[in-house]
């Protein structure tokens, strides 16, 4: 019987290593916890997302400033700031964000914490996203959290990639 438990904890643990999601439950997922990851008090920025076109990059960063915005402890930049941001310090959609630059914007703006990540289409034919996400400590560079999620292709997915 303990083969038995110990054989389907194991199951268990792989398919969720394994399964995907669809964009907004990520999104949703993530910000809760970044939420609860991001001290309390804190001003935050959602900075910057690689994507494949700018409306997924759009999508992403509304998703998870309004997933943030559920914390009232939180003091999150409006959007329109962090466009502005991504457009004066030229920031394009086909690069990465590198922790120092992310860091050095926002201690430009007073910020505490920083989100920026990447979502890029997952090699191999098949149809699904990888979407990478962290937060950042804006004064001692370090972690406050990340992870990596798979994402299944789902309709929002396809109509933000064909823009």
């Amino acid at each position: 019987m303990k083969k038995y438990l110990l054989l389907l904890a194991v199951f268990l643990q792989v398919g969720f290593v394994f399964a995907q999601d669809t964009l907004d439950a990520t999104l949703k997922h993530a910000s809760g916890n970044l939420s609860n990851r991001i001290p309390l008090k804190s001003k935050v920025l959602v900075l910057h997302f690689k994507a494949s076109t700018s409306d997924m990059q759009d999508y992403i960063i509304d998703g998870l400033i309004a997933g943030l915005k559920k914390n009232p402890a939180l003091t999150v930049l409006e959007k329109r700031n962090t466009l502005s941001i991504i457009e004066n310090n030229n920031l394009p959609l086909s690069e990465e964000l590198s922790d120092e630059k992310a860091i050095t914007i926002a201690k430009d703006l007073g910020v505490g914490a920083v989100v920026f990540g990447a979502m890029a289409p997952v090699s191999g034919g098949d149809t699904s996203y990888r979407f990478n996400v962290q937060a950042l400590s804006v004064q001692t560079a370090k972690t406050y959290w990340s992870n990596t999620y798979d994402i299944a292709e789902d309709d929002a997915l396809v109509a933000l990639s064909r823009k």
